[in-house]
């Protein structure tokens, strides 16, 4: 008995998406850290990640 289920299109899709995310974060860092200190960078993604969240939530 196979209860286990093929993975569809959009779930495929969603994980590139967030892996292509994640892996562009480090290169977005590198490039405006001469602007920005990462620490700043660190705290506007938490801080927008947190809006982002809670609107979610709300919704």
């Amino acid at each position: 008995m196979n209860s286990r289920k093929d993975i569809d299109r959009l779930a495929i899709t969603i994980v590139a998406l967030v892996s292509l995310i994640w892996g562009l974060q480090q290169v977005f860092v590198k490039a405006v850290a001469s602007d920005m200190s990462p620490v700043l960078q660190i705290a506007l993604r938490s801080g927008i990640a947190a809006i982002l969240v809670t609107s979610v939530m709300l919704w």
